[in-house]
C-alpha cells in the first residue's frame, strides 16, 4: 500500500488538530508538517517533498494562487488541494 505524505497549511489549530487525528487513522496517509501560512511553509515543504499539499485560502485568493505557483517549483511532483471555508 502507498502512502501518501501530507503537509498542512492551516491558519486555525483547531481545524488542524482535527485533520491531523483523521490522518493518523488512516495508514495511506502520513502528515509530515504544517504550518499557519504559505510563508511560513515554503521551506518545509522544499525539503520535505509532499505528495500532498493542503492549503487554506485565509490568506486571500491572490496569496494562494500566488503561492500555487511558487509550490510547483518548491515540491514538483506534489499535488494542491485548496481547503476552502468561506461559507
Amino acid at each position: 500500500m502507498k502512502t501518501f505524505t501530507v503537509f498542512a497549511c492551516e491558519a486555525q489549530p483547531i481545524v488542524l488538530e482535527g485533520l491531523s487525528k483523521v490522518l493518523f487513522d488512516n495508514p495511506e496517509f502520513e502528515l509530515v508538517g504544517s504550518a499557519s501560512n504559505p510563508t511560513s511553509a515554503s521551506p518545509s515543504i522544499g525539503v520535505l517533498q509532499p505528495s500532498i499539499v493542503l492549503l487554506d485560502t485565509a490568506g486571500g485568493l491572490k496569496a494562494t494562487l500566488q503561492f500555487l505557483g511558487e509550490l510547483k517549483f518548491l515540491a514538483p511532483a506534489c499535488q494542491a488541494i485548496l481547503w476552502v471555508n468561506d461559507l
